[in-house]
């Protein structure tokens, strides 16, 4: 198929078995594209997940670098997320795990030494700043004590390792 093809007619592509067959590559250079015509960017992030399930054993390896390419901070615009479903690629299933304090969209997200962090966004109403910290051990969501100095939505989150003296 050709790509611009695929871009213009996205949401009927992927119901055919052609999108099954789509190389990695091909999907990474897709699923970014400004040029997709989708209604929502949470059909991109359901098509990609159909996509590595239709062949797990081999795909699952790169579902990370595939997340890298959905922009999920524009999913869910009309509700907030609270409730967090979880990739475990030793298995290749998706588990639901504990609910967030916060309900919240449009949030910054960051793995660091096996914790994950879920940073400012909104809940619908306002622009938030606290950080909320999941451990997947305890599988529970810990609000931190330091927030955000400015609250924001949008946003990326990124984690620093640095030596434990500066």
């Amino acid at each position: 198929m050709q790509h611009v093809n695929i871009q213009q007619n996205f949401t009927h592509v992927v119901e055919a078995d052609e999108f099954l067959s789509l190389s990695s590559e091909q999907l990474v250079r897709l699923i970014p594209s400004d040029e997709l015509t989708v209604l929502s960017e949470e059909k991109v992030f359901e098509c990609m997940v159909c996509w590595v399930k239709h062949d797990s054993d081999s795909r699952k390896c790169i579902l990370a670098q595939l997340l890298d390419h959905v922009r999920l901070l524009l999913t869910s615009e009309s509700g907030t997320l609270k409730s967090v479903e979880a990739y475990r690629p030793n298995t290749g299933v998706w588990t639901t795990i504990a609910d967030m304090h916060l309900p919240r969209k449009n949030l910054g997200v960051v793995e660091f030494e096996r914790l994950l962090y879920a940073v400012s966004g909104r809940d619908g109403l306002s622009i938030l700043d606290p950080v909320e910290l999941y451990n997947p051990i305890i599988n529970t969501w810990t609000m931190l004590g330091a927030s955000m100095n400015v609250p924001r939505c949008y946003g990326e989150a990124v984690a620093i390792d640095r030596p434990s003296n500066i």
